[in-house]
């Protein structure tokens, strides 16, 4: 159970009034209160969306009572202090065309619109945290939405999710700069007001000099146990290195480089998002050579972005490492559509296969040293999944088992997975029993 109060700083918040475990259910709401265009992603710069969340109010017919819960949810005030609300008040003026009741509507919708448009009566209530203590979850084709506990939940505890998506796992740098952008306000959660950012992390630059910018292999990849990488952390608004003390302050040329490849990098992944997006909905397309040429393209460019931020930044730096989580996602999906044709997997694809599984390894390192109150099956449960089925086509006891050792990190998340996935995961685990029972057999034949 929940209640909306007021706060000092966020106005009105959801609160839970009961304990949850994780997995719980907190929220449920069959259908949202309206779908106000079937984007969130705006511009100050671009009044098209403006005018696209005009256009699906005007034309949804909203009844009196359901325009009146939409008109007492958050919107800036035309007096407001944030020069990101402000911006925001100003440039979805025109889309309105001098109607105060639909430039709130559109505040409204930029500012408690989940995906797809969709705004709810309680749950675009909840704010933002970096450090989410829930999760939604909306159904496609109906709007349902289902709020569940990330972490345990306290009486009287505010109800926090993520807006950010995938950029909950940058710097808090890119995080604010994305939360500002997309949703027009500056995040002050606990995390944002951490002084250390485990995130932005990168070499020494005096353990580990530079060429022209560059690290060398070694120290790129930090694959020698017997001569770890020293790393600088972003702390107080300075990089400091772990181990000699050296500091690198923010108005230093090396902060100038690295927040220049991230800006790079955030840039490329708003990019892919949207290539990605196109992608998806021309597949059922009979002509898809258009799209196989953008495809290329974009991997191309995924591997530039990757080979820049790994050999200046280094490998726990969060750009190399969702940079590589989009790369490890693409190179499963491949190596599962040769299988098809294949049936089983030659020399080539065990290699790949080797390589898919140093870089899940690479990734999971890196969310569990963000010390996030969040399991990694939140970020990585496709990809460990996809690793799975690959090491179970191999059709031999050791890389079955190996295969549930990696399903064994999903252990907790299963309240999180869908259905199909979860039957997925069962199926897997269940091949690696029945290869195990039949294995004696085996090597009676061979004996």
């Amino acid at each position: 159970m929940t209640e909306v109060r007021d706060t000092k700083d966020s106005g009105k918040a959801l609160f839970a009034t009961r304990e949850y475990a994780i997995g719980d259910i907190i929220l449920q709401e069959d259908k949202p209160l309206a779908i106000l265009s079937h984007t969130t992603s705006y511009s100050a710069k671009n009044d098209s969306p403006f005018i696209a969340i005009a256009q699906a109010y005007q034309q949804s017919n909203t009844q009196l009572d359901i325009e009146a819960k939409l008109l007492s949810l958050y919107h800036p005030q035309a007096d407001t202090a944030n020069p990101a609300e402000q911006e925001l008040w100003k440039n979805s003026q025109s889309a309105a065309e001098n109607d105060d009741r639909l430039h709130k509507i559109i505040m409204i919708a930029c500012c408690n619109s989940f995906q797809g448009g969709y705004v709810y009566e309680h749950a675009s209530r909840i704010n933002h945290s970096c450090q989410p203590n829930a999760i939604v979850n909306i159904q496609e084709d109906t709007g349902a939405l289902l709020l569940r506990a990330l972490t345990p939940i306290v009486v009287g505890e505010e109800i926090g999710i993520s807006y950010a998506g995938l950029y909950l796992y940058t710097d808090t740098r890119a995080r604010q700069h994305v939360l500002r952008r997309d949703k027009f306000f500056d995040c002050a959660c606990v995390r944002c007001q951490e002084a250390v950012d485990p995130a932005n992390m990168i070499p020494c630059t005096k353990c580990h000099p530079r060429h022209q910018s560059h690290l060398d292999e070694a120290t790129q990849y930090d694959d020698d146990d017997e001569h770890p990488v020293k790393y600088m952390m972003w702390k107080s608004d300075q990089f400091v290195c772990e181990s000699c003390d050296y500091v690198e302050t923010l108005k230093s040329s090396v902060a100038t480089v690295v927040h220049s490849i991230s800006d790079k990098v955030l840039q490329f992944l708003e990019q892919y998002k949207e290539q990605d997006n196109s992608s998806k909905a021309s597949s059922e397309q009979k002509d898809n050579a258009p799209q196989d040429e953008q495809d290329e393209e974009l991997e191309s460019l995924l591997q530039e972005h990757l080979s820049l931020a790994s050999s200046v930044l280094g490998a726990r730096h969060w750009t190399t490492n969702l940079l590589l989580l989009l790369y490890l996602d693409r190179g499963l999906k491949q190596y599962h559509k040769k299988l098809i044709f294949q049936q089983a997997a030659d020399d080539d694809m065990q290699l790949d296969l080797a390589e898919h599984i140093d870089h899940l390894q690479r990734i999971t390192q890196f969310v569990k040293r963000l010390k996030l109150h969040l399991h990694p099956g939140h970020l990585l449960s496709d990809v460990i999944v996809g690793i799975a089925r690959a090491l179970v086509s191999l059709s031999d006891v050791k890389s079955a088992q190996y295969a549930t050792r990696w399903l064994d990190h999903l252990i907790g998340y299963e309240p999180f997975l869908s259905e199909a996935l979860v039957k997925v995961v069962d199926s897997l685990k269940s091949a690696w029993t029945r290869m195990e029972a039949d294995e004696p057999a085996h090597k009676k034949l061979k004996g």
